[in-house]
């Protein structure tokens, strides 16, 4: 009887203890899956850190292109914005070049066999105008024989006026003056044209050669094209202004105005044939 006990007490015994040792087996199984779950935990956390500051990183990157994107398709805009504004600039000041000096219709006359050309313009600009200098250029509706032609003189008349030199041959070296070239006034009072007045100007003593000839011109049948050289010739529109220049012109060829605009940093530049266009 007392065998069985025995062995039942240690087999309970053998039992408890493996029981124990299962249970600490268990308790470090339980602690070493804690344990990995904890290092699981800690590398995560790491590769998130990591993750947020390439976010980060990239974001920032991606926010300073789109800005650089920004400010450049900004700049081009206004680059095209202010080139568009200048050429309008450039075109109002065409228009207003051209009713600056309105030719009046049917004032052009040739006298003298056609020696001597007068024309009547207007000053329309709304202020005075100084004028400075012109370029004659001219073609022919009927050729005459010999189409090579000079003049000796520019006169003025009206308003204060009276068929006053402003230009002489005798005063540019004794070279008259031939088909589009350039002449400056280099005699007579300053010539001032008030607005809403009409002066009549002359181009006088036509002949067949720049220099030393007596040989007499003859103009009749000719369509004259004059620009003139005037100030102000600058002028402030809005944001931009534009200037009005002629330049000398090759012989044969129609004198022009050009108009330069700017704007900002746009610039544009504009050219029209003068529309003081007497036909004698």
């Amino acid at each position: 009887m007392i065998l069985p006990d025995l062995r039942v007490g240690r087999s309970l015994k053998t039992r408890n203890w493996k029981l124990e040792a299962g249970s600490r087996n268990l308790k470090n199984s339980s602690r070493s899956c804690l344990m990995f779950h904890a290092s699981c935990f800690q590398s995560n956390n790491g590769l998130s850190s990591i993750t947020i500051l390439l976010l980060m990183v990239f974001l920032a990157i991606t926010g300073r292109v789109i800005v650089s994107m920004v400010d450049a398709g900004h700049q081009s805009y206004s680059a095209h914005l202010e080139s568009t504004q200048a050429l309008y600039v450039a075109e109002g000041g065409l228009e207003w070049v051209s009713r600056a000096l309105t030719y009046v219709s049917g004032s052009a006359n040739a006298t003298s066999s056609g020696q001597r050309l007068f024309f009547d313009v207007t000053n329309n600009s709304g202020g005075t105008l100084t004028v400075t200098g012109l370029t004659a250029s001219w073609t022919w509706s009927v050729p005459p024989s010999d189409t090579t032609q000079f003049y000796e003189t520019v006169h003025i008349n009206g308003g204060s006026y009276h068929n006053d030199t402003v230009w002489s041959y005798t005063s540019a070296g004794n070279s008259r003056a031939g088909n589009g070239e350039a002449i400056t006034f280099n005699t007579g009072p300053v010539v001032n044209l008030t607005n809403a007045t009409t002066y009549t100007f002359s181009l006088f003593n036509f002949k067949n050669d720049e220099t030393g000839s007596t040989t007499k011109g003859d103009m009749t049948n000719s369509i004259v094209r004059v620009a003139f050289v005037f100030t102000p010739n600058s002028i402030t529109v809005g944001r931009g202004s534009f200037s009005i220049s002629v330049p000398a012109v090759s012989s044969g060829s129609d004198a022009i105005y050009i108009s330069t605009a700017s704007v900002g940093s746009a610039s544009r530049r504009l050219q029209r044939a003068s529309l003081v266009r007497p036909t004698f």
